[in-house]
């Protein structure tokens, strides 16, 4: 099986600093594209313990402005100038933090060697496509929490053309045309009529997705945004015990991540950003599991695959 979709986890941890876990962070990749999500302090760090490049990003989201999920991204992008990256990065996050940016590096007399496309997720009132590149995008909902806060779906759909070997032989058709052939297109020999590609090739089509809940309470709602999804990452701050806490603050409980994911009919369900208070996890993935059994632990470092066929 193919992995078409992988998941790392850099960080699941929450607000408070905590020895055993890291801020949120995760590196994604679909295909050839390279994405990370939110950006705790000292992601960096992470990518290096990882081995991950940070020259192969093509974007950086940040899902809110509360401090575990951007306090790392100015490290992050300074370093990339040091290293004298050109490629131009697309950041997808609150607007007020392009001004933020503006008066870090003009305060510090710095140049970024690379070009920033930024682009503002401010006015997201429903699921909304802020990002396309060939076959993958990008879609933003809205999250409920104390402020301005995006959830997001990272979707790759597209159609692979499998040749048919003794079809092609039987029509004569020359090698040189297959890779063609293979990227959908008809074949025509001059002065004769096109050979549909249909003829020639089996199609597969490969839709599959991801969507990434940061911080929120619970609302019903959620699971239309994230409805049968491949993967959900969920925050999961807090257990049932301390659900006055989640409401006071809103965040959600495990078994609160539990119920979107089992409302929305997703493949498997990784709940995260855990509250420092705990240094055992089990009891929340039990918690969890007694709703949506398809629930695991976005532990740290891990990679979970979204497989291209089952």
């Amino acid at each position: 099986m193919d992995s078409i979709f992988s998941i790392q986890i850099l960080g699941n941890g929450s607000a408070s600093p905590n020895i055993l876990r890291s801020p949120s962070a995760q590196w994604i990749q679909v295909e050839q594209q390279h994405w990370l999500m939110d950006c705790g302090e000292g992601t960096q760090f992470r990518l290096l313990e990882q081995g991950l490049k940070k020259s192969k990003l093509n974007g950086i989201i940040i899902s809110h402005l509360h401090g575990d999920h951007y306090f790392g991204l100015f490290g992050l992008l300074t370093s990339m100038s040091l290293e004298n990256r050109s490629t131009p990065l697309t950041i997808i996050a609150p607007v007020l933090l392009k001004s933020m940016l503006n008066m870090l590096l003009n305060q510090g007399g710095y140049t970024l060697s690379f070009e920033i496309n930024f682009i503002a997720t401010d006015e997201v009132k429903t699921l909304e496509c802020l990002y396309e590149h060939d076959f993958f995008s990008i879609d933003a909902f809205p999250l409920e929490h104390r402020i301005h806060c995006c959830g997001f779906k990272f979707k790759l759909n597209k159609t692979i053309y499998h040749l048919k070997p003794a079809v092609l032989e039987e029509l004569n058709i020359p090698v040189a045309q297959y890779k063609v052939i293979a990227q959908g297109e008809d074949y025509q020999k001059a002065g004769q009529k096109p050979i549909k590609n249909d003829i020639l090739t089996t199609k597969e089509i490969i839709d599959k997705s991801y969507a990434y809940c940061s911080d929120t309470r619970y609302f019903a709602a959620l699971s239309d945004f994230v409805k049968s999804v491949d993967i959900l990452y969920h925050e999961s701050t807090f257990s049932e015990e301390n659900m006055e806490r989640a409401v006071q603050t809103f965040h959600s409980t495990a078994m609160q991540a539990a119920m979107v994911a089992k409302n929305a009919e997703v493949g498997k369900l990784l709940i995260g950003h855990f509250s420092a208070r705990y240094t055992e996890l089990d009891f929340l993935l039990a918690e969890a599991q007694s709703v949506f059994e398809q629930t695991a632990i976005a532990e740290e470092s891990i990679v979970f695959n979204i497989e291209q066929s089952k």
